[in-house]
């Protein structure tokens, strides 16, 4: 897979847990701050996958 589909099957399987937020009509600046949270665990676990995989392949 290339990195631009990559990076959209990433931006993807960020909506729901955005999404689900919305959802619950929570104050803008809690929403903003749990949103903040769920792509701090994003960026972690890609960056541990991609750390792994490196360290797999080299």
């Amino acid at each position: 897979m290339n990195n631009g589909a990559e990076a959209l099957l990433l931006l993807t399987m960020l909506v729901l847990p955005l999404s689900a937020l919305l959802a619950r009509r929570l104050p803008v600046s809690r929403v903003i701050r749990l949103a903040a949270i769920w792509i701090l665990i994003f960026a972690a676990a890609t960056a541990a996958i991609l750390l792994f995989q490196t360290w797999r392949i080299g």
